[in-house]
């Protein structure tokens, strides 16, 4: 696969499961976890799965180069990148949870 590929593949993947992510936490927080202790502890968990899904992404798609600026300037470029679709995606979440279990 082309490595360009992989990493918007990737990155595609990473945004869809927000929501998706988002769905399970609310289902188990309604059914299974009752807590508001349970309810921030899926929530850090969720958060935690996610930038670590980001770095494995980042470390193994985002091409690896010899100078340190050109590889500053891909990190800045990925988290800006990841920033934005990550903010849409919260936002979906927010508005899929809201419609299948109320507000």
């Amino acid at each position: 696969m082309i490595p360009r590929w992989r990493l918007i593949l990737n990155v595609a993947v990473w945004a869809f499961a927000i929501p998706v992510f988002g769905l399970v936490v609310a289902m188990l927080s309604q059914r299974v976890f009752r807590t508001n202790t349970a309810d921030t502890v899926l929530a850090h968990v969720m958060e935690a799965v996610l930038v670590v899904w980001a770095f494995l992404i980042y470390w193994r798609c985002v091409p690896h180069v010899e100078s340190v600026l050109r590889r500053a300037i891909y990190f800045v470029f990925f988290v800006a990148v990841m920033v934005v679709l990550g903010a849409y995606a919260l936002d979906v979440a927010f508005i899929l949870v809201a419609l299948f279990f109320g507000v």
